[in-house]
């Protein structure tokens, strides 16, 4: 179901993209963004969203992956891969960590996509 979901997600994405007209032969089934690779190769937003959970964990003085992997009801080290950029996450996991952190999705998506475009700019 997690794959039918962002499979999904992705499709509508693509066609709701400014500037949509650059894609005009993408097919609905077309991965187009990075961070809709194969958990194998996560993208940039993964690692962004990565560190941004790291920066809210102190936020909210969780201090382990333990401890967050206990309130989210997922494993230590699926956190863990989740916080280094080397997995890629559906939304439930990222809606249920963010809720965990007293974050809403938005608003860390947000801060990730600001912190990537603030290193594309170094």
């Amino acid at each position: 179901m997690t794959r039918g979901l962002h499979h999904s997600v992705t499709c509508v994405a693509v066609h709701l993209l400014p500037g949509k007209e650059d894609y005009p032969l993408v097919p609905k089934s077309a991965n187009v963004f990075p961070m809709a690779k194969k958990a194998s190769n996560p993208g940039t937003m993964s690692a962004a969203l990565g560190k941004q959970i790291a920066y809210a964990m102190i936020d909210a003085g969780i201090g382990t992956n333990t401890e967050l992997a206990q309130l989210t009801g997922l494993s230590k080290q699926t956190v863990g891969r989740i916080l280094s950029g080397t997995r890629d996450t559906g939304v439930e996991e990222y809606v249920l960590i963010c809720k965990a952190l007293g974050k809403s999705f938005v608003e860390m998506i947000a801060a990730a996509e600001q912190a990537l475009e603030a290193s594309e700019e170094d």
